[in-house]
Formats: C-alpha cells, sequence, structure tokens
C-alpha cells in the first residue's frame, strides 16, 4: 500500500524517521451473521438480512511503522513519539484514499526487536476501525474547496440546496438521493416555526414524525434527541419515528415545515473516491 497517513489530522510524515505502510487494510467488514440451525435440514436458516438491513462487525487495519535512529537511544525516542501520536480514538486518514475517514484506536500490545545493532526497527500497530468509513463532511455542506474527490464522483455542487426540504406543494412527493453504500441516521433541522410533521418513506417502509413544539427544533435521529435551539428538550411534543435513510431514492412524502437534512455517508470501503 501507498506510504502516509494521519491520526487525528497529525500526519505520519512529521514523525521524523518514521516511514509508515498499510500491510492489511480489509475492503469490506464481516456480516453479523444470525442463522438458525436445524436437525432436519442441511446447512442452516440464514436471517442476517431478514430486516432487509445488514449489520456489520468492526474490522482490523494493520500499519507497519518502519523507524530509523542514530542510536539505540534515538530510536527509542523515536518509538515513544510514533505510541505517543497513535493513542486514543481517533480519525484515521491514509494517503491513498483520502475522501474518506476510518475511525479507530489501537487495539491490542505493540512490540518489537531493534536490528543493525539497534539503529531501525519495524512496529506492527493494529487499530480496530468501525464498520463503515465517512465522507470527509456533512453531504448538506458538500465538497469543499481543497477536497481531494476525483472528477466524476457522485458528490453533488449546492448540496445545501439539494438538501433542504420545503413543504410539500399540492401535495407533491419529492425525490431526495441519499449517498453511500449503507443507511445513515440524519440530523433534521427545522428553520420555520409551526406545528411539523415528516412522512418519508425510505424503500423500506414509510416513516412518519410529528412534534408540537412550534420552535425551530433539531431531530437527531443518530443520538435520539429532539430540542429546541437552546437545547432545550422537546421529547414531550415528538410521537412517531426517529427517521432512517437508506441509500438511493428516498421519498418525502410530506412535510409541513421548511427543514434541512444533514447526514455524512458511509461506506463499506471508500465509496468510489479515490
Amino acid at each position: 500500500m501507498k506510504n502516509g497517513m494521519s491520526f487525528n489530522g497529525v500526519h505520519s510524515s512529521t514523525l521524523a524517521g518514521v516511514t509508515a505502510r498499510t500491510r492489511d487494510r480489509p475492503v469490506m467488514p464481516a456480516p453479523k451473521m444470525a442463522a438458525y440451525e436445524a436437525d432436519n435440514m442441511s446447512g442452516d436458516i440464514d436471517f442476517t438480512d431478514y430486516t432487509g438491513i445488514t449489520y456489520y462487525q468492526n474490522r482490523t487495519v494493520a500499519v507497519d511503522f518502519q523507524i530509523a535512529g542514530k542510536s539505540l537511544g534515538d530510536l527509542q525516542n523515536k518509538i515513544n513519539a510514533v505510541m505517543m501520536w497513535c493513542r486514543g480514538k481517533g480519525q484515521i486518514i491514509f494517503d491513498d484514499i483520502p475522501a474518506v475517514i476510518w475511525i479507530g484506536r489501537v487495539s491490542d500490545s505493540v512490540s518489537y526487536l531493534p536490528e543493525h545493532g539497534g539503529q531501525s526497527a519495524v512496529l506492527s500497530v493494529s487499530f480496530l476501525c468501525e464498520p463503515f468509513t465517512r465522507f470527509l463532511h456533512d453531504a448538506f455542506d458538500g465538497v469543499k474547496l481543497g477536497d481531494k474527490i476525483p472528477i466524476g464522483s457522485m458528490f453533488k455542487l449546492g448540496a445545501p440546496q439539494h438538501y433542504t426540504i420545503g413543504p410539500s406543494a399540492f401535495g407533491m412527493a419529492q425525490v431526495i438521493d441519499i449517498l453511500g453504500d449503507v443507511p445513515v441516521m440524519p440530523i433534521l433541522k427545522k428553520t420555520t416555526t409551526g406545528v411539523w410533521s415528516v412522512t418519508i418513506d425510505n424503500g423500506l417502509g414509510t416513516q412518519t414524525f410529528r412534534c408540537t413544539q412550534t420552535a425551530k427544533t433539531t431531530l437527531d435521529c443518530v443520538k435520539k434527541q429532539i430540542y429546541g435551539e437552546d437545547g432545550t428538550n422537546y421529547m414531550p411534543y415528538m410521537t412517531g419515528d426517529f427517521i432512517m435513510l437508506t441509500p438511493g431514492d428516498n421519498t418525502i412524502i410530506s412535510t409541513s415545515q421548511t427543514f434541512e437534512l444533514h447526514y455524512t455517508p458511509l461506506y463499506l470501503y471508500n465509496g468510489g473516491l479515490s
């Protein structure tokens, strides 16, 4: 794999005498299998996709850090710098797929054997990462100047206009295209005042949400919260579902107020963004 990666915004090239090289990076996470094995049949009954959605396990990415020092003491200091750099949980961006973020942390103990008279070593570090990679930004914000996004990608210019949903006119449904490979839980931000109701068909079924609080409101389907501009809890005013959206066309059957649709596209690997 190509050299180089960033962890929590700091690139591996800032570590003197250190070269990072990806050794193993799964292109797809393992699905969470659900099956029933009956005695009177061959094989088993697979319920993995019974709900229409496949759930996935975390995955491990292995990176080798090649470290060169002028002496054994210098080598030890550089090893310590690498360990301080990659501690904790954070965002990982690999140089060869720079448009997506991996979220992970070091998941195993790290050891090494000095080579060449104590002047070099290789650290093999395993990062346990979340199942999906994610785009650099909220889809509402679209592509930003300086993003390493190739020509021909699926991202839209003028994304705020695409993801600002107004009241349904004359009962007409509105179709929005959700980017990514897997379903997402969005954040809906109502920018007008009044009783708010939304009905969405995500391809798996119809979801309806209603809030009788008339103030500007945020429905956070990720954290399962609904609140006002000052953070006031509006759960007592809410009925219905927290919304889930699926890749491709989703239909806003109706909405009584204008709202912004915020979500971060999720991918099995890099979403064709390299």
